[in-house]
Parts: structure tokens; C-alpha cells; sequence
């Protein structure tokens, strides 16, 4: 990895998952030239780095040119994140406007699926929904595109907030987890997933965190402690592993890999419900469903 001296700061005396003063548990190195190092925070749980990348990095990171999400550019995977959304809107059996945010969303694949399938279960629903993104890009129909400045200078209110494969790019996640459940409507559906790579780095014995992209590591530990903190403002219904990225198709053995890997994790969710801690925990990425602000 190459040196990155004068385009990293060094995390100070704030978590960047919950704003407290940094209480770390030393974990692993990242990246031995830069001084780069993971660490867990004792209070919310969220694994992170001691060094982030300062604006002009990110920016450079993040030129379309050099970065590609699976998420927005594979139909197939933004369709199978949206079922696994879809379930728990139908609980509510949403009428009339029903409005979506899809933080990070990139060019809005994940919006369209899930305007598509909403549209067919509820063809008099009023769908729109706000993009998310680094990059300005044109509106498409009923999906918009704002900046991440507007998003946090805005006051508008959502029914189904989507941070899926974002968080841990952020430098500063607990600022935006603030505004991102601020901003859903009472008992709006909150999704999110996130890498959950701490405990395969430590059993094999060296990082697999695709760091200076991916910043932290968050966990069932963490999205508990969210839990606790928002109290009623975020009640999760649905703590697990997440999806599979990877199709057989394009990818057959580590696609194989990561069912075998995830399978106890599915079983454990299955017979313990929404535990707060997990046995299982080499599965590489969680993901959590959660309802917002049920006692505003």
C-alpha cells in the first residue's frame, strides 16, 4: 500500500461511531507504513481506524472512475436487497405519499427496485425518493439526487431510510446516523448493512479490511448499543448476517465460501431471534432493520 503521509488525520479524542471520548481496544494493524491501526471502541462497539482520510483524499477515493460499487451496478444484488427491505414496509401497509432516502444509494439502482416492487403492491402509493451522493447527478423521474451537505442541512422527513454499504466509508459516521434518524417520519423502516470483518481478520491472523475505503467495522454489538441510545427513537426488528454480494455465476468459490461461512449465523438468528450477542460471528457483513422514532 502506498504511503500516505499529509492525507490522513488522526482520530483525536472522539469516536467517530458515538461522539464519546475514545476508550480503544488495540485490535490489529492496517497499514504499517502509514501507522495505520484498528481499534474497538469500548463503548459502542464499532471498530475503527486511527487514521482517516482527509477531504481531498476522499474525494479522490471516490471519482467514479475509481470506484465501483456492486450495490448500484449490479441489478440483480440492488433486487435482492430490496426483498429483504420489502417485508417489513408491507407490515404498515403504507397509503398515500410514501417517501424514501437512500443514503450513499450511487446512481439509485436500490431506489428503482424497490419504487418497482412498492408500485406493484400498492399501485396507488405515491413513491418518491432522495438520492443520496457524493457526486451530483441528474434526476430520474421520481428519484432525486441531493449532495451530502444538502442532506444534513435539510429538514425533510422520510418513511423508509436506506444506509446500505455506506457507514463505513463515512469519517464521521455518528453525525450522520443522528440525521438519519432524525429524519424518519414516526415509525419510518430504517435499513442498513455493514462490513463485519473484525472477527475473520483476528482468527486468521491478519486484516482483510479494505482499508482507507472502508474506515470502520460495525457489528450486532454496535447496532445494540444504537438501541439503547436512541431509546424508542430506534428499535431493531431484524439483526442478522447480511446478503451475499457475490453470484455463482460470476464468482462460484467465493461465492460458495460465503454461504458456508454465513450458514450457522442464519441458524443462530433463526432460533435466538434478535439477540443482542452472537456465537457466530465470522459471517463478514451484518445487516439491521430497524423502526424509528416510535415515542416522537
Amino acid at each position: 500500500m502506498e504511503a500516505l503521509a499529509g492525507r490522513l488525520s488522526d482520530i483525536g479524542n472522539r469516536c467517530p461511531g458515538c461522539g464519546s471520548s475514545p476508550d480503544f481496544k488495540p485490535l490489529f494493524p492496517i497499514s504499517e507504513e502509514n501507522d495505520v491501526f484498528f481499534f474497538e471502541c469500548t463503548h459502542c462497539g464499532i471498530g475503527t481506524a486511527n487514521k482517516l482520510p482527509k477531504d481531498d483524499l476522499v474525494l479522490e477515493l471516490y471519482e467514479p472512475k475509481n470506484y465501483v460499487s456492486s450495490l448500484t451496478n449490479e441489478t440483480s444484488l440492488s433486487k435482492r436487497c430490496a426483498e429483504r427491505i420489502l417485508p417489513h414496509i408491507s407490515v404498515f401497509d403504507p397509503t398515500g405519499d410514501f417517501r424514501i432516502l437512500d443514503y450513499g444509494g450511487g446512481n439509485g439502482n436500490l431506489s428503482k427496485q424497490l419504487i418497482e416492487m412498492l408500485s406493484e403492491n400498492y399501485p396507488d402509493l405515491r413513491l418518491t425518493s432522495a438520492v443520496v451522493d457524493l457526486y451530483q447527478r441528474n434526476d430520474d423521474g421520481p428519484i432525486s439526487f441531493v449532495t451530502a451537505d444538502e442532506f444534513l442541512q435539510s429538514s425533510d422527513t422520510y418513511d423508509l431510510v436506506i444506509a446500505s454499504a455506506i457507514l463505513e466509508h463515512l469519517v464521521d459516521v455518528k453525525t450522520v446516523m443522528d440525521r438519519l434518524i432524525e429524519c424518519g417520519n414516526p415509525r419510518a423502516i430504517f435499513y442498513a448493512r455493514t462490513p463485519y470483518e473484525v472477527p475473520i481478520s483476528r482468527i486468521i491472523g491478519r486484516s482483510i479490511i479494505r482499508w482507507p475505503r472502508h474506515l470502520h467495522d460495525m457489528g450486532p454489538a454496535y447496532w445494540s448499543h444504537l438501541e439503547e441510545v436512541y431509546d424508542g427513537r430506534f428499535r431493531i426488528v431484524k439483526s442478522r448476517t447480511s446478503l451475499v454480494e457475490t453470484s455463482f455465476a460470476t464468482r462460484p468459490v467465493r461465492t460458495f465460501i460465503a454461504y458456508v461461512m454465513k450458514a450457522p449465523s442464519h441458524l443462530e438468528s433463526f432460533f435466538r431471534g434478535n439477540a443482542n450477542k452472537f456465537f457466530w460471528k465470522l459471517v463478514g457483513g451484518w445487516e439491521v432493520i430497524a423502526v424509528l422514532n416510535e415515542t416522537t
